[in-house]
Parts: C-alpha cells; sequence; structure tokens
C-alpha cells in the first residue's frame, strides 16, 4: 500500500509544466484594429479605434502619455501596462492587459481599465473593457 501511495505521490509531482509562450514581447508591435466593448463602468462605450501597439502596449496619443508600468510574462503571451496621459482637458490612468490570440500576435485581445477626468474633476468616469484587435499592418 505504500508503494502505491508514493508512486502515486511521484507521478502527481513529475507532471510537465506549461511551456512558455514561444512567441517574444516584441511581436505585439504593430497598427491594429482594435474594437472595445464596455463591460462595466460609467464611461460609456468606446467602440473601434486603429491603435499603435508597441511591444504589448498600446499608445495613444503618445506626445500626452507616459507609460508608467509595463510587465511582459512569457508564459501566457501577456503585457501588463500602466499608461497615464494629460492632453490639458483630460487626465487618463489607462491599465491594459494585452495578449497574444495566435501564434504571430496577427491577433490580439485582452482588457483595459480605465479612470477619466475632465476638467480638473467637472467630469470623472471609470470603465473597464474587453477588446480584441486584428493586424493592420
Amino acid at each position: 500500500m505504500r508503494n502505491k501511495i508514493l508512486i502515486c505521490s511521484l507521478l502527481i509531482g513529475c507532471t510537465t509544466p506549461e511551456p512558455d509562450c514561444a512567441l517574444s514581447q516584441q511581436s505585439q508591435t504593430g497598427l491594429y484594429s482594435m474594437f472595445l466593448t464596455e463591460e462595466s463602468g460609467d464611461c460609456g462605450a468606446l467602440g473601434h479605434a486603429e491603435v499603435e501597439v508597441g511591444n504589448g502596449i498600446p499608445l495613444l496619443g503618445a506626445s500626452q502619455c507616459i507609460v508608467s508600468e509595463g510587465e511582459w510574462t512569457q508564459a501566457a503571451c501577456n503585457t501588463r501596462s500602466v499608461v497615464d496621459c494629460d492632453d490639458g482637458i483630460w487626465v487618463l490612468h489607462l491599465e491594459w492587459n494585452v495578449h497574444s490570440v495566435d501564434a504571430s500576435s496577427e491577433t490580439l485581445a485582452g482588457t483595459l481599465s480605465t479612470e477619466m477626468d475632465k476638467w480638473d474633476g467637472i467630469y470623472t468616469c471609470t470603465g473597464d473593457y474587453s477588446f480584441k484587435a486584428n493586424i493592420i499592418k
């Protein structure tokens, strides 16, 4: 009986770990056609946009935005980033999770959590979105 328990324990402990993603973070780069679906919040629908993605980070008005955090998880082909933007009217805090759907990163999917502030707090909102994006070039 002890031998059976020992063998079962060894078999359970010797499972093969899931392989890492074969892609690099750099593969999540290009111009994408992105469709965002509102999941919750009070900001309203964002709909469709053409978005430049660099190393898994969606770049919106790059001159007015700062990437304050960025993390690549190889096992999941996922880039998590925090982007803060201020164009003088809108202050945006954007938290992105972007992962490759296929083996070539031609399709990306993920989530966006937002905090938006217009005119120093006269209008504020938060929102959670899911998205799917297909590469244009």
